[in-house]
């Protein structure tokens, strides 16, 4: 502040003004108004998101130009028209905006950006385990802070359990109960069954890693208990909207991927990662092998062949609106704050927009209101600005509006660039400079990173010719993708550069810059890192971080003003006041009021007051305690809401105990009190008289609170047999036992096929091979007793099926083996009619044969929407359709655990389970002595040790509800299944069509010179590695652990006779002994443990 003239200066303080000191006195007046309407015009142009330069010169054009509009305080951005909305305002309700949170900073970022609901996971059972994550004490701080300002919480529990971890599950799903966590997101159908059982006031959500993708997968989920499903990521509108009306909001909501990375295959069908690393994708351990560069080995090219674009859905949340979707989820657990406000920030306009009018709920906090308010009257340019400088690769809408509509796959780049800052003009001579003209305002400390201008991509030609090509520019981009790929090209923090010559804090559009590259990136380069590259003119600049935008999200990152955080466990407190008589006078009342002990007066005491508390959790009564009144007085002071609020005041929080009321409900009092000698009377309850009553609740409350989450968790640990372990090794009991050991000679084999002419390989091989050799070595040496085929379109000559069907059928009257449909494991929309087709005319002609087999209709299905085909199709269940079905589940059906099992033969009624091809002998082991016990609890018959029966399965009619193990032996395991086609991706990012493409199949080759297949079946992708898997030497080991019925499989790979036969010879005319590896296959994590 100015001084004035003479202030403090004895008598000349007193003087009147001269007319000098009075008009100086004007001037500073008028330059500190002129100084604060400077500042809120700068304030009210620049947008709490960044936008371009221009945009903000214009805005503060436009204000000074409105003449006093700016200057008399009115903000500039009051004369933005309407929200505009691109069509007419969708009837359903607005959708919850779902954010991302793996930490505690983005938690509270997206609580204040306005986010409905966040999602986050625990330290364990989550599919981002390498996020910061959070424990439960944490959550103790932060779930009753979101519930506060109405945000909802949901915990990740999407991954496949181990049978050793089912201990560890019981105490996270207690605890997350105990939390009262909104819902869990749950991929193991043993999570959802023991919450069903044990913990039935946890909400479940059926997790994207189901591929529940269809209408029939989402009604099935409904019926196992989801409250909601998350549909794959690959569906599009049209598809969520006719689902939308199949399944109204009240039996299963639907929550949608709008925006963050993508994976290349179906979520939940990528074995990838845990096939070739033992870091499974369906546990939380991703290698990420979809982001790796990739040579192809069959023709000319190379790129990131399965990295796909970011998902970025802003511009089509209008087909979303109208399609009913609930929940609009935002990936990125493993991404920051500002990624988490920005995304938020962007969703939330789009809403407003869409819906014409703001869509914040009222209970959010006061900052979210501000930065809704900023992001209404932000361009959506700036807020997209944002998110490229949180995390960025190039975007795309994937599916949204239809397949194929848009090359997905992004074979140049892998990782975060940023936004274009600009292109190298000159570098000094020694390296230690370069000089660009800026693109964007930039400032000191911003992220640079300097890019090579050259691309990656395929080679060959849309006509299929290949092109020869300079092999020093082969090398040369191999190089380049290999730098991309380590995140080795100069990245590095803006700290000394120059404007005009002069040493700048601040760089605006258009200024060419000099920057000086940091000592330790120069002598990264010097000591041959970063590619042997330095800078070279030509390159590409990009602004991979902003300092401004990292100021923005950290005001937002804290927790709300007006909230003091404390770690709080919420309970249930009713209050019940009862009125055993008459009132008395006023000193007995007093007296009363002083003396009661909870046990004077009691219920028949006349003229008395009983106050009676009981604190419960989750439904339970945990402590009960009374206050007893032998005679009451009325009070004028205070009102009924008075006396309420103070029972609510002192017997709603036990701070010395971190407990408080999460409501305190408050009955007997009637709309004006208790009835007394004059009507309604409010009864004076001392507040004394309430602590005292408190004290006796709070000392009973936390050993009755421990005791209640014992024996909580102590149900679901007995009933699971998991404090047995000893007593497992001397059983005492069939229900106790492990599966008995399968003898050599009594194996089972199935053999899947996917092309109808191995039919007559498997007849040759049948009739010539191991007939004789059965003949020699006795009867019964092995046994196939069942074919299981897959139709797909990709290897049908016919469109109608019934020849097909007739070559099966016939087959299996000649070898007296069952035939078995597989419904392929992906039936979209489009897939239905001829899979239908083929289901129907299979049942039609089974039940016209009509003799032995033939009247069994056997089916295999590896996903909850081929589950609820049959049951459309009126197949399922057997019981309702009066025809003898058997089903069994392939290994998409995940059965880590004995509790998944136990869900699959008692919902789906399944008589084999294929297990897991992920899995490690170790736990693989523990699954198969907990078999028996996880089958009794199912209800069905469960045999003593010896008895070859268990491994039989159910048989339609048969009585039995056990079902069997059956294990996978050989293998080619689809590591990624995708909608995403490569060939599209290197025919120019445009689909060149069948007839260029050929479906053909593509030899890859990672860095480490591991060798794959890319297949394409029909425009789905198919990715398998060259070395099949096979663990066929290890049937010895099985058959200890109980299995003996085993699978061959011969899908996607073309199959010649002699490869085949080898197969079949090593699996089934083996010795005992005999533990020598099929050549050239691999045993995945058999011998390794299975992270």
């Amino acid at each position: 502040m100015l001084p004035w003239p003479g202030r403090g200066q004895g008598p000349t303080a007193t003087r009147a003004p001269s007319s000098f000191s009075t008009l100086f006195r004007l001037c500073a007046v008028l330059l500190l108004l002129l100084q604060c309407n400077l500042r809120i015009i700068h304030a009210r142009t620049k947008h709490a998101f960044l936008r371009p330069l221009s945009e903000r010169r214009h805005s503060t054009r436009l204000g000074l130009l409105a003449g006093t509009t700016a200057l008399s305080g009115k903000a500039v951005t009051d004369r933005q028209p309407p929200l505009p909305t691109t069509r007419s305002v969708p009837d359903h309700p607005v959708p919850q905006v779902l954010a991302p949170a793996g930490g505690r900073e983005q938690f509270l970022a997206a609580l204040n950006a306005g986010a409905d609901q966040v999602f986050l996971g625990l330290k364990n059972f989550n599919a981002r385990a390498r996020a910061e994550n959070f424990c439960v004490e944490d959550l103790k701080e932060l779930v009753p802070m979101a519930h506060k300002f109405g945000m909802q919480v949901l915990v990740t529990v999407n991954v496949l359990i181990k049978e050793e971890e089912l201990g560890a599950l019981i105490d996270t799903l207690s605890a997350l109960e105990e939390l009262e966590v909104d819902a869990i997101i749950v991929q193991d159908q043993a999570v959802g069954a023991l919450v069903r059982e044990f913990f039935p006031t946890l909400r479940i959500h059926a997790s994207t890693q189901m591929a529940v993708h269809n209408l029939q997968g989402v009604v099935k989920a409904a019926e196992l208990g989801y409250q909601r499903v998350v549909l794959a990521r690959e569906v599009t509108a049209k598809e969520m909207k006719d689902i939308r009306a199949g399944v109204p909001s009240g039996v299963a909501e639907l929550e949608a991927f709008v925006h963050g990375s993508l994976c290349y295959s179906y979520s939940g069908l990528c074995f990838f990662s845990g096939e070739t690393d033992a870091r499974s994708g369906n546990r939380g351990e991703c290698a990420y092998t979809c982001r790796q560069p990739y040579t192809l080995t069959s023709e000319d090219g190379m790129g990131f062949l399965f990295s796909m674009a970011d998902l970025d859905t802003s511009h089509d949340l209008d087909l979303l609106a109208e399609a009913g979707i609930d929940t609009l989820k935002v990936e990125g657990r493993k991404k920051d704050a500002q990624y988490v406000a920005s995304a938020v920030a962007l969703y939330r306009r789009r809403l407003d927009q869409i819906y014409a009018r703001p869509t914040l709920r009222s209970q959010a906090p006061p900052e979210a209101f501000q930065a809704a308010a900023q992001a209404r009257h932000t361009p959506d340019a700036g807020l997209r600005q944002d998110l490229a400088l949180s995390f960025h690769r190039r975007t795309t809408s994937f599916f949204v509006r239809g397949r194929y509509h848009e090359n997905v796959i992004d074979l140049d780049n892998a990782g975060h660039l940023g936004v274009l800052a600009g292109r190298v003009l000159s570098v000094s001579k020694d390296g230690r400079t370069f000089k660009f003209s800026a693109l964007v305002d930039l400032e000191r400390y911003d992220g640079i990173k300097v890019c090579p201008p050259a691309r990656a991509f395929h080679t060959t030609p849309q006509h299929g010719d290949a092109r020869a090509e300079d092999r020093g520019v082969h090398a040369a981009r191999e190089r380049l993708l290999q730098e991309k790929y380590a995140n080795e090209l100069p990245e590095f923090s803006l700290r000394q550069f120059k404007v005009q010559g002069s040493k700048a804090f601040e760089a605006m559009a258009g200024a060419t810059v000099e920057v000086e590259v940091p000592i330790e990136v120069r002598r990264e380069w010097e000591q041959g890192h970063n590619g042997h590259r330095a800078i070279q003119s030509g390159d590409l600049v990009f602004q991979s971080r902003s300092n401004r935008l990292k100021r923005r999200v950290q005001a937002l990152a804290v927790v709300p003003e007006s909230y003091k955080a404390r770690s709080w466990t919420t309970v249930d407190v009713h209050v019940q006041v009862d009125r055993a008589g008459r009132k008395g006078g006023r000193e007995g009342g007093r007296e009363g009021g002083r003396e009661g002990t909870g046990q004077e007066g009691g219920e028949g005491t006349r003229g008395g007051l009983t106050l009676r508390v009981q604190v419960s959790k989750l439904g339970h009564l945990l402590v009960e305690e009374t206050h007893a009144w032998p005679t009451w007085e009325s009070t004028t002071r205070k009102s009924r809401e008075d006396v309420v609020g103070d029972m609510g005041e002192v017997l709603g929080v036990y701070g010395e105990l971190g407990m408080r009321a999460r409501t305190v409900v408050v009955t007997g009092l009637g709309e004006a009190g208790v009835e007394g000698e004059e009507g309604f009377e409010v009864p004076f309850i001392p507040r004394r008289d309430l602590k005292a009553l408190k004290s006796r609740v709070a000392a009973r409350l936390a050993p009755a609170y421990e005791a209640f989450l014992e024996e909580r968790k102590g149900r679901a640990v007995r009933a699971l047999g998991l404090g047995e372990k000893e007593a497992l090794a001397v059983p005492t009991s069939p229900s106790a036992l492990p599966l008995p050991p399968g003898r050599w000679e009594n194996r089972r084999f199935a053999v899947k096929i996917d092309r109808l002419e191995y039919l007559d390989l498997l007849d040759e091989y049948l009739d010539q091979v191991l007939a004789p050799w059965g003949e020699r070595e006795g009867e019964g040496r092995a046994w196939v007793e069942e074919v299981v085929f897959e139709p797909k379109r990709m290897f049908l000559a016919a469109k109608k099926p019934d020849e097909g069907i007739a070559r099966l059928l016939a087959f299996g009257r000649r070898h007296r083996v069952r035939v078995r449909l597989a419904l392929p494991t992906v039936v979209r929309a489009w897939d239905a009619p001829p899979v239908r087709a083929w289901v129907e005319a299979f049942a039609a002609a089974q039940e016209q044969a009509g003799q032995g087999d033939g009247s069994l209709l056997c089916f295999e299905v590896g996903n909850l929407g081929a589950w609820g085909l049959l049951e459309e199709y009126g197949l399922l269940p057997a019981s309702s359709s009066g025809r003898h079905v058997d089903v069994t589940t392939d290994f998409t059906l995940y059965s880590l655990n004995s509790q998944a099992s136990a869900v699959w033969a008692r919902s789906l009624g399944a008589s084999l389970i294929a297990l897991s091809v992920e899995d490690d002998a170790a736990n693989l082991e523990a699954h198969m002595r907990a078999w028996p016990r996880a089958m009794a609890r199912v209800g069905g018959d469960v045999p003593a040790a010896g008895d070859e029966g268990v491994g039989e399965g159910r048989q339609a009619g048969s009585g039995q509800t056990h079902a069997a193990p059956q294990y996978i032996l050989y293998k080619d395991v689809p590591l990624f299944m995708a909608e995403a086609c490569s060939l599209t991706a290197l025919h120019g990012n445009q689909c060149p069509g069948s007839k260029v493409c050929g479906y053909r199949t593509l030899s890859i080759e990672n860095e480490q010179g591991e060798k794959f297949e890319v297949a394409h079946e029909h425009c789905k992708s198919i990715v398998y590695s060259t070395n099949a898997q096979s663990l066929v030497h290890r049937q010895q080991d099985l058959l200890g652990m109980g299995i003996r019925h085993f699978r061959l499989d011969f899908l996607t790979r073309k199959y010649e006779k002699q490869h085949l036969f080898e197969v079949l010879d090593a699996a089934l005319r083996r010795e005992a002994d005999d533990t020598t590896p099929l050549p050239d296959t691999h045993q995945a994590n058999f011998d390794r443990r299975l992270l």
